[in-house]
């Protein structure tokens, strides 16, 4: 029996599409996490704004650190949202019945396996692109959360200055 010597190379393009769409669970996954945290810092920020914002016990500082708890919410809400949106162009799979058709005319695997790697690695490609930019998205959120976390101690810090 001949070895078919495109077999390895067609098997690893196969796991890189796995291991990418495996990523972007788990990246969407930590974007829940993210948005929960900045939500939570966001309750809490308006919780003490509501409780001490009509006694006017909110100063300088304070506002500040309102100012850093609403942009950052608005950031975490803005990575997370890019996170979750559907991917464009996302390469899962290859066309099942293009690949028997192929089969079936030509009879060569090894042929058939060359091209579909060529395919796959352009996939793989803009797959990684759509991943990293993910990524990117996800580090500016939890910039955003400690943009957040910063604020609320702002806010506190005057608060109980004052």
């Amino acid at each position: 029996m001949k070895q078919n010597k495109y077999r390895l190379p067609y098997e690893e393009a196969l796991r890189t599409i796995d291991l990418q769409m495996a990523t972007l669970d788990e990246l969407r996954q930590r974007a829940n996490f993210l948005l929960a945290a900045g939500a939570g810092a966001g309750g809490i920020t308006a919780s003490i704004i509501f409780t001490f914002g009509e006694t006017e016990r909110i100063g300088c500082l304070g506002l500040i650190g309102i100012t850093f708890a609403a942009l950052g919410i608005i950031g975490v809400f803005a990575a997370t949202a890019y996170i979750w949106r559907a991917v464009k162009k996302w390469t899962m799979t290859l066309d099942a019945m293009k690949m028997v058709n192929h089969i079936d005319r030509h009879k060569d695997l090894a042929k058939l396996q060359r091209r579909s790697i060529k395919k796959m690695h352009k996939g793989i490609a803009t797959n990684r692109t759509s991943l990293e930019q993910r990524m990117r998205a996800f580090n500016n959120g939890l910039w955003a959360v400690l943009a957040e976390f910063v604020g609320f101690a702002l806010l506190i810090g005057d608060i109980a200055g004052s």
